[in-house]
């Protein structure tokens, strides 16, 4: 398994970011529709602007299928600059694997 950092100006396939989000999302808001390539890509090119962000990916050996992500964020500016938002998804098949 193979781990990266991503700048959020990186063009990760759009469609396998939001596989891995419908993935994530069919089992925290089943009753949701899929969260479509548009809306992921959307939402990586154009974060939040009071936030810092770091994404990362793990790919499989082939670099085909993307088994999981990481985002960290924080807000440097304002009351909660000591707090930061983590967010881990994992396909449920790439679990306890040692990501």
């Amino acid at each position: 398994m193979n781990g990266s950092i991503l700048a959020r100006s990186t063009s990760a396939p759009r469609w396998r970011l939001a596989d891995l989000a419908t993935v994530r999302q069919a089992e925290v808001l089943p009753d949701d529709p899929p969260v479509t390539a548009e809306q992921v890509a959307l939402r990586w090119r154009h974060p939040l602007s009071f936030r810092e962000v770091a994404a990362w990916l793990w790919w499989d050996e082939g670099f085909r299928l993307l088994l999981g992500a990481a985002e960290a964020s924080v807000e440097p500016e304002g009351e909660n600059r000591h707090l930061a938002q983590v967010d881990v998804v994992v396909r449920p098949e790439a679990r306890r694997s040692g990501l």
